[in-house]
């Protein structure tokens, strides 16, 4: 099942409340940011519980992320940019979302979203790691792992001069 990522932006609005840290959840093996847990109480982020197959948890102090969004607040960074740059000069891998292809079984581009293929899944589709211009509509050639796009035909009506 895709979970959505989500990046706390209510946290601008929202006082800090009680607890001393802040934990990011992130894929293992891409790094991406998939959730940010803002507990009540620090033991909350301890359960087992809150991580699925292929998660890895990053706990923070929380008076870094109040620093982040400080920094936010005051205009100096995007919302969402806050969080992957702490997850990012941790980790050193890219915390962004990074676009999947869904693709059906003929191997048709569906969709595409953000999603991590190493741990997300869809039931009767695959997810393919794409990248910018991949597009629903496009083909997947399994084989060789390329995308292609579909091509158009132009046609000419008889006796046109080109």
């Amino acid at each position: 099942m895709i979970r959505a990522i989500v990046l706390a932006y209510f946290f601008l609005l929202t006082p800090v409340a009680a607890g001393e840290t802040v934990g990011f959840i992130y894929g293992s093996q891409s790094g991406t940011l998939r959730r940010v847990l803002i507990p009540d109480n620090d033991v909350d982020l301890a359960t087992p519980k809150i991580l699925d197959d292929g998660e890895s948890l990053l706990v923070v102090n929380r008076t870094t992320v109040q620093s982040a969004i400080d920094a936010m607040r005051a205009g100096q960074f995007d919302a969402g940019e806050v969080f992957y740059r702490l997850l990012e000069q941790t980790t050193g891998k890219d915390a962004h979302p990074q676009p999947a292809a869904i693709v059906d079984q003929a191997g048709n581009v569906v969709a595409v979203i953000p999603a991590d293929p190493s741990i997300d899944s869809i039931a009767g589709k695959i997810l393919i790691p794409a990248f910018d211009g991949v597009s629903t509509g496009d083909f997947y050639d399994a084989k060789t792992k390329t995308f292609i796009a579909p091509t158009k035909q132009v046609v000419i009506p008889s006796g046109t001069k080109v």
